[in-house]
């Protein structure tokens, strides 16, 4: 089951976070299957965070978080990502740069959660 991305009402004036989707399952035998997904934790048209979780389902029975990473888009230079980490959540460190120095700071966290059903959210 793919879940559709869907927008989640705006934070402040420019975070958005958007829902899970799925990005592939592969279904082996069984109810037991692989669900992949994704969230996305948007600032504007600066940057966006982005998890990416790998789910182990056994259909109406458990779940389990398998693997799961992290990545940036940046769309404004002024932007790094200067530290992070993944786990079920990733949680990073947004920094703003002008002439050298941090101007802004944002510290994005987001999370792919998937039930034991295989629905990511």
């Amino acid at each position: 089951v793919l879940v559709l991305p869907a927008a989640i009402p705006r934070l402040g004036a420019q975070h958005v976070f958007n829902a899970a989707h799925g990005l592939g399952t592969a279904r082996t035998r069984g109810g037991s299957y692989t669900q992949i997904g994704k969230k996305d934790y948007t600032y504007g048209s600066d940057w966006t965070f982005t998890v990416y979780g790998t789910f182990q389902v056994n259909q109406g029975s458990s779940v389990s978080c398998t693997a799961s990473s992290y990545g940036t888009s940046i769309g404004n230079a002024s932007w790094r990502c200067t530290r992070s980490g993944a786990t079920a959540t990733a949680r990073g460190t947004m920094s703003r740069y002008r002439l050298g120095s941090v101007t802004q700071t944002e510290y994005p966290s987001v999370s792919v959660p998937c039930d034991k059903y295989g629905n990511l959210s």
